[in-house]
């Protein structure tokens, strides 16, 4: 116990150093430096080989979840293995993408791989459409490929969003799903509640198959696909913050559990 403490106490240093602007360009070095005892992994992103860092979310301390050198999480690396295995047996320079919500470092691991790569979202600057994922203004079978991650949790209308999707993806296209999964079964909150992470349900494994029948196949990847050595594993353990206020729903328990992303089909 008293070396976890320690450790979390040299993040916090690590993080006040990183500020320091001539200190950032060798950040990861003297990350991976200060933490060489600690457990060794590679990102598949940044080609980075070393220790990951811990992370603050909402609900508590997340262990091995970002890329000291390119930021990446958990979920941005299984998103990305899931990516680069579709990828391989498609010809991406001949191919439209939209991209929803999109993170600055996928975009430019993206954009120079499509004829078209185009952004939307409702909120965000510097994307092409400010638009809902529910109500796109593109005419029907647009894109060949589509990429929405931690997107369609905060939907309230999530059918609708699915129905889009599979509207604006052309015959033959594939979109990638990819929503935080913490439960055994999808709850839907009362009363078109929001909590405090802007989600409008808490999504279990069962949640990717619900609205499989709007496509013509889908397939679910997950973390036990991948080495271990990328840490596509989320080690947290949600049951901590939210059993006492929905008893009735089945949350995962204990520090580590498998992240899912789906592949839909068209």
């Amino acid at each position: 116990m008293m070396g976890i403490l320690m450790r979390f106490k040299t993040e916090k240093i690590m993080r006040r150093i990183r500020k320091i602007p001539l200190i950032n360009s060798v950040y990861p070095w003297l990350y991976a430096i200060v933490h060489k005892m600690q457990q060794q992994f590679e990102c598949p992103m940044c080609s980075y080989k070393g220790p990951f860092m811990n992370t603050d979310t909402e609900y508590g301390k997340r262990m091995y979840s970002t890329c000291p050198q390119c930021g990446s999480g958990e979920r941005h690396r299984l998103a990305w293995l899931v990516m680069k295995s579709l990828f391989e047996a498609h010809d991406l320079a001949r191919m439209s993408m939209l991209h929803i919500a999109p993170e600055q470092f996928f975009r430019k691991q993206l954009r120079p791989k499509f004829k078209t790569y185009t952004t939307l979202d409702l909120f965000m600057k510097n994307v092409d459409h400010k638009a809902d994922i529910t109500d796109m203004p593109f005419g029907n079978d647009c894109f060949d490929f589509i990429f929405a991650a931690h997107v369609i949790e905060h939907v309230k209308d999530d059918l609708a969003a699915f129905k889009e999707v599979s509207r604006v993806l052309s015959p033959g296209g594939f979109a990638l799903i990819h929503v935080p999964v913490i439960a055994e079964y999808t709850f839907e909150y009362p009363d078109g509640k929001i909590d405090k992470c802007g989600h409008a349900r808490i999504i279990g494994q069962d949640y990717y198959e619900k609205y499989s029948s709007y496509f013509a196949d889908f397939k679910l990847f997950k973390s036990s696909d991948f080495s271990l050595k990328y840490q596509t594993w989320i080690y947290e353990n949600p049951s901590c913050n939210l059993s006492n206020e929905y008893p009735e729903v089945t949350l995962f328990s204990g520090e580590k559990h498998e992240d899912l992303v789906a592949i839909y089909y068209k």
